[in-house]
């Protein structure tokens, strides 16, 4: 969702080529997300000796473009469906869009991850619950000083 024209594009393709398109959002607070990605990066390394960094500031920004992006994309008419889960997979919120509920379905959208927010912010005080353990925090701590 940072590259907005390009996501679009993406999904523009896909949809000329006869396939129905879904976004699936994943509903975590930005700091888990975050850890969670940090936390991907350091058990690559202990597992394969490589890894996928994903720069904090890549991060926070596609965070903070998704609801416009979203917004505009279902506008646009190249999403045919929208999901809103839990990390576990649980659904929080499923909607298929049409030309006739595109307007209604973005407000409804948009309501939904206000109140996913809300929740989210009351998790914030569990999210240690994914902290890295010490050889992962060694290697994390290694690689971010260099």
């Amino acid at each position: 969702m940072r590259h907005p024209r390009a996501t679009e594009n993406t999904l523009k393709q896909f949809k000329a080529a006869g396939y129905r398109t879904q976004v699936i959002v994943v509903a975590v607070p930005r700091e888990l997300s975050l850890m969670g990605t940090l936390t991907r990066y350091v058990n690559q390394i202990l597992a394969q000796g490589q890894d996928r960094w994903v720069n904090p500031m890549v991060h926070d920004e596609a965070a903070t473009q998704l609801i416009e992006t979203l917004s505009n994309h279902i506008a646009n008419g190249v999403v045919d469906k929208i999901d809103i889960v839990e990390r576990s997979g649980k659904e929080l919120f499923s909607k298929t869009i049409s030309d006739t509920n595109r307007m209604t379905i973005i407000e409804q959208t948009l309501a939904a991850i206000e109140k996913v927010d809300d929740l989210m912010d009351s998790m914030k005080s569990n999210a240690n619950n994914g902290w890295p353990n010490s050889k992962q925090s060694k290697i994390l701590s290694d690689s971010i000083q260099t």
